[in-house]
């Protein structure tokens, strides 16, 4: 998962009351649905796949939240990163910036276009990113696609 959907996750397991009223998850339009959508997305894979790089932008957008929240989130952010379904792929920095997508795409999309070549999906709201990794030949999907078909 991307950041903003990983960032939804969290974000929902903890205080989705919260999900339209956070500025990061408001500007992208997301709601309660959403969130539920990409839970069971989730629960559908034995494991999440991630890199140091996808997290430290959740944890870093988690940071903006304030109090309860924000702790509860960071309890649930820790919870589910340290479960054995996770697992964080760490492909070095100075490989990555040796990339041709590096400038383009900077790090994270970069470490998710090196680490989703080794055979994983990728789910974005990144329309770029996911057209890029499709013309990779990487399975990735626009989560803004999927929300068209949410029931209301």
């Amino acid at each position: 998962m991307d950041t903003s959907p990983l960032l939804l996750l969290y974000l929902g397991l903890y205080a989705p009351q919260q999900i339209e009223r956070f500025p990061r998850t408001r500007s992208e339009g997301f709601t309660r649905k959403d969130y539920e959508f990409v839970l069971d997305f989730a629960g559908g894979f034995d494991r999440l796949i991630t890199t140091p790089h996808i997290l430290t932008e959740v944890s870093n957008l988690l940071g903006q939240l304030h109090g309860y929240v924000r702790d509860g989130c960071f309890e649930a952010f820790a919870r589910h990163v340290a479960e054995e379904s996770t697992h964080e792929h760490s492909p070095p920095a100075v490989a990555l910036a040796g990339k041709a997508e590096f400038v383009p795409f900077g790090i994270t999309d970069t470490s998710i276009a090196e680490v989703a070549a080794e055979r994983y999906l990728v789910l974005t709201t990144d329309a770029r990113l996911n057209t890029h990794l499709v013309r990779l030949g990487v399975a990735s999907l626009n989560y803004n696609n999927f929300r068209l078909l949410l029931p209301e």
